[in-house]
């Protein structure tokens, strides 16, 4: 990304929302396990499951005025839950509402969302991801890796967006089955990913076994074939193929967030999020940009100093403070010899001090 005029320090160029965020279980199983495993379903998750943000307790007649403004301190942002009526509405004649209804839990028609996310039509993955089945999946990478930012529900949401996206592809362009998936792809496929040889470990699991699950859990493996509309289109990309090609795409351009307010207890909940462009920035030790989050997963970008016309906008993948070859050994996650100006110049003047021990008879 490179700037096309000159910045001053702290002008604000982004504001983008994330293409797929998650909370990291690592968090959760400290805050809300005594044994060791997560519930089943809490039912209290303090966050909205799409944009993460935090969710006061509200009732109904409290939402439907927070809704219309009124008070100043009346809260923007409100604890829903979905109708099976208006469910079924949203997804009428679409395939998706007989995916949900196949599960036999009427409880998976519940879901939590802000009203930002419900005004804005997000809950279009509601049939892909209702709140019991994603923390299913968080309990099963709690006995696997729970340190591990990318897991089995990182893997899950990216799946649905793209299932649900070849929905629309389908609907609006009347693409067939398998060319609505490859257009539902393309976000995903613009990003780095590991090079040619290389590959991506998933810890304590591996891309046959992620599939597996993903493909055993209800309702989202009949929400991906109806969105998808084809069983081998919908077995494809449910593969361990498609789980190893994410795998590189996540572990390289996933971002590490904190959202204020949102985790347990109300502390900040960490989260990891993946960004069409964000997450294509190139790094720097010493970078021209910094991120900022407010109250959810979207983030806004400024410039922490002057920017010159035609300059790379760049951000710092690793603190900037540590060592030189600290530094450069943290950056091989992401498969690259950094070689920016701060690690020209420290190793310039490392060898230019070497030279000189070396000529004094210290080296």
């Amino acid at each position: 990304m490179t700037s096309t005029k000159a910045l001053d320090p702290g002008y604000e160029y982004l504001i983008e929302a994330p293409l797929v965020a998650w909370p990291l279980t690592s968090q959760l199983l400290e805050a809300l396990s005594g044994d060791g495993d997560l519930p089943s379903w809490p039912r209290t998750t303090p966050w909205c499951e799409r944009c993460l943000c935090y969710l006061p307790e509200s009732s109904p007649s409290a939402s439907s005025s927070a809704g219309a403004g009124s008070g100043a301190d009346a809260p923007r942002r409100v604890r829903r839950r979905v109708s099976q009526k208006r469910t079924r509405a949203l997804h009428e004649g679409s395939g998706l509402m007989a995916a949900m209804e196949a599960a036999g839990d009427e409880d998976l028609l519940a879901a939590a969302y802000c009203a930002d996310c419900e005004e804005r039509g997000r809950r279009k993955l509601l049939p892909f991801l209702p709140p019991r089945l994603l923390w299913r999946w968080r309990r099963w990478q709690v006995r696997r890796s729970p340190e591990s930012c990318v897991g089995l529900e990182a893997f899950g949401r990216c799946l649905a967006q793209i299932a649900a996206t070849a929905a629309e592809a389908r609907s609006s362009l009347g693409l067939p089955p398998a060319e609505a998936v490859q257009v539902a792809w393309r976000p995903f496929e613009r990003l780095i990913g590991p090079p040619d040889g290389s590959g991506v470990l998933l810890h304590g699991t591996g891309a046959e076994a992620v599939a597996a699950e993903l493909s055993a859990s209800e309702p989202f493996r009949g929400a991906v074939l109806a969105a998808v509309g084809c069983p081998e289109v919908a077995s494809q990309l449910l593969s361990a193929a498609s789980v190893d090609f994410l795998a590189g795409r996540l572990a390289l351009n996933a971002v590490g967030i904190q959202v204020p307010r949102s985790g347990p207890g109300g502390e900040a909940l960490r989260a990891a999020a993946l960004y069409v462009l964000l997450s294509t920035m190139n790094h720097a030790c010493s970078p021209n940009a910094k991120v900022a989050f407010d109250s959810c997963s979207t983030v806004s970008l400024s410039t922490s100093r002057a920017v010159e016309a035609g300059e790379a906008l760049t951000l710092g993948y690793v603190t900037g403070d540590l060592l030189l070859v600290e530094r450069r050994a943290k950056l091989q996650h992401w498969f690259f010899h950094c070689d920016c100006l701060q690690c020209e110049t420290e190793e310039r003047v490392a060898g230019a001090l070497s030279s000189i021990g070396a000529s004094a008879g210290l080296a």
